[in-house]
């Protein structure tokens, strides 16, 4: 009976080891199984391959479900990328995305030692793994297996199973399935994830070289951004683009997308935001963790967006615009798309600035070209060694004579366009100034005609550094005819002036009158000899001086003032004037005279007082006077 019993024993142990060894080479062969078709699948089928081992290993295990999670990059998220569930139950794929791995300490802790996390009672979890039983209990799980998804020296997430009709106590062998094919999975998704970034990658760069032509094609802003920023757009898989610009003190929207202008709100406040940082801006989602732009986040959400990328655009290290993309769902950039991203920001930044360069010269030019042709300075550009005109402005054509202004278009040579002796004159001051680097001036050049008329004109001729670097002079010429002439006529002018001034002073100096011309403030602007001898100086001495600090008398100076303020002559008849050194001693009799001298505008400038002696003739009358009475007595 014992022997019976222990042979049966024996017998069941046999049985039971021969049924693990069947076990552990069936999972052997599952693993080796869906290792050797993830490694055969092309990239673009991984997924799929990744999701029918799951459903291989769910059926093995005989689990309701098998799941897939991957962190995001940073590690604060994950998502359920993966599920197969057994008939019946209930998939939960779509209520497992963007969860925070914040919200489950303890799992995560379990996974970063690489330890699998084995749940045979979801509720016998201990107290560290309270908030785990919340999230698993939330979801009917009653028993569950996961294990780490590694790549080389990367935590990729899990992989698991879990139960939800009903619990199992004995996990280990479902452990041991899941660890056997965690490695081909985990590798598996590692390719897939290489692969995609490498063709992502691809894509974005591609995208990025688009982007570059179409914002060096054109130097027109608004032309740039309509063909740049939808292939952005595309690139970075956004709803909507908007692009924001600063224009003198304001900022405006300046191009968007059909709805780009909506999620945009204010301009100004982007521009603020991006001055902050100086760096690509994302909102990964406007429901998620408190955001650090409220204001933002909240004109979002009221434009029914959940994230936001924002691109700076700079010059000169300042922020110059934005390009700001909205998204409708929560969205997380990968490596490739941020560097797409700071590479955009740098690419248009770079296309906007030479844009704007441009037009600064483009009209700087179209001044330049308005200045030179209307002002009337003559300009020619000749190159140096063939005299072959450049350029030439309007101007310029008034130095070569009637006939030949029409022939005179860049390539024509100077010398088939003026005499010979003035081409060789050219060639020759023109080598002069190559070699010295110095501007030839002259300030009255002498141009003869073929038909004999001469102008004047003032040349600078100076060297030119050409766009083309070839040696090149610049002639700048302007007309002096009218003012060498018009100089000719003054200079004439002024001899014959002084030529009449000369005369009247000889006049003024050899008679008896006594004659000064004062200004309107009695001031000695000129005298004659007989005035200056009669106050014993020279005329020199007398110019400048006001004529009452020489001849103090207040009835006189009310004379003088009346005769200036009327504009009147003031004439007085052997009235009594004495000078301090005149020739007789005593008062003396005059005839003088004030006469006003007015301007075109009728107002007095100056006074002409003459004094003639008239002494010895009313000495003479009072004599013969005094003879007539006493002979009258007789």
């Amino acid at each position: 009976m014992v022997d019976q019993r222990l042979e049966e024993s024996v017998q069941q142990s046999y049985t039971e080891l021969q049924d693990h060894h069947e076990r552990a080479l069936a999972s052997e062969r599952l693993a080796r199984l869906i290792c050797a078709d993830l490694v055969r699948r092309p990239p673009e089928t991984l997924d799929d391959g990744v999701l029918q081992a799951l459903e291989r290993v769910g059926q093995f295990c005989s689990a309701d479900r098998c799941y897939v999670f991957l962190l995001r990059p940073g590690g604060l998220l994950w998502d359920n990328t993966l599920e197969w569930c057994a008939p019946g139950v209930e998939p939960r794929k779509h209520h497992l995305q963007a969860r925070p791995t914040a919200q489950t300490p303890w799992w995560m802790d379990q996974l970063r030692r690489l330890e699998p996390i084995i749940i045979p009672d979801v509720a016998a979890l201990p107290p560290e793994a309270a908030l785990e039983r919340e999230v698993l209990e939330a979801q009917d799980i009653r028993s569950l297996v996961a294990v780490p998804l590694l790549a080389p020296e990367t935590l990729l997430g899990f992989i698991g199973f879990d139960w939800v009709r009903e619990g199992v106590t004995s996990l280990h062998r479902a452990a041991t399935v899941l660890e056997m094919v965690s490695n081909a999975i985990g590798h598996a998704i590692h390719r897939g994830r290489v692969e995609r970034e490498l063709r992502e990658a691809k894509a974005l760069n591609e995208a990025l070289n688009r982007v570059n032509a179409a914002v060096r094609a054109t130097f027109d802003l608004d032309e740039m951004m309509a063909a740049a920023v939808p292939e952005c757009s595309r690139a970075l898989q956004a709803d909507a683009a908007a692009v924001i610009h600063r224009r003198g003190d304001a900022w405006a929207i300046v191009y968007a997308s059909p709805e780009g202008a909506s999620f945009v709100g204010e301009p100004a406040s982007w521009a603020r935001l991006l001055a902050a940082s100086g760096r690509p801006l994302l909102i990964e989602d406007t429901e998620g963790e408190a955001p650090a732009s409220p204001d933002h986040v909240a004109w979002l959400r009221r434009a029914g967006y959940r994230a936001c990328l924002s691109v700076p655009l700079l010059g000169n290290s300042e922020l110059r615009g934005a390009l700001c993309f909205g998204y409708r769902h929560p969205t997380t950039l990968s490596e490739a798309q941020r560097d797409f991203a700071a590479n955009l920001s740098a690419s248009i930044s770079m296309a906007m600035e030479s844009a704007r360069l441009y037009q600064s010269e483009f009209w700087n030019h179209r001044f330049l070209r308005s200045v030179t042709d209307t002002i009337p300075v003559g300009m020619v550009v000749l190159d140096s060694e063939t005299l072959r005109i450049k350029w030439i402005n309007p101007a310029g054509l008034n130095l070569l004579e009637e006939p030949c202004r029409s022939r005179a278009k860049p390539g024509a040579v100077l010398s088939d366009l003026v005499p010979h002796s003035q081409a060789e004159a050219l060639a020759r001051v023109a080598q002069r100034v190559l070699a010295t680097g110095q501007p030839y001036v002259d300030e009255e050049a002498l141009l003869t005609a073929a038909d004999g008329t001469k102008t004047y004109w003032w040349l600078n001729i100076m060297p030119y550094a050409s766009p083309d670097c070839s040696r090149d002079i610049l002639i700048v010429a302007s007309e002096m005819t009218e003012q060498v002439r018009t100089r000719s006529q003054v200079e004439e002018l002024v001899a014959s002036l002084e030529e009449e001034r000369d005369l009247l002073q000889a006049i003024m100096d050899n008679t008896d009158t006594y004659l000064a011309y004062l200004n309107s403030d009695f001031e000695l602007v000129r005298v004659n000899a007989n005035f200056a001898e009669g106050l014993g100086v020279t005329p020199e001495e007398l110019v400048g001086r006001c004529f009452f600090d020489v001849l103090p008398d207040l009835e006189v100076r009310r004379i003088f003032e009346w005769g200036r303020d009327a504009g009147l002559p003031v004439r007085f008849h052997e009235r009594g004037f004495s000078f301090p050194r005149a020739k007789r001693y005593g008062p003396g009799y005059w005839d003088w005279s004030l006469v006003p001298i007015k301007n075109s505008q009728g107002h007095v400038q100056g006074l002409v007082l003459c004094l003639v002696d008239v002494t010895p003739f009313v000495l003479t009358r009072s004599r013969i006077e005094a003879l007539v009475a006493e002979t009258q007595r007789w």
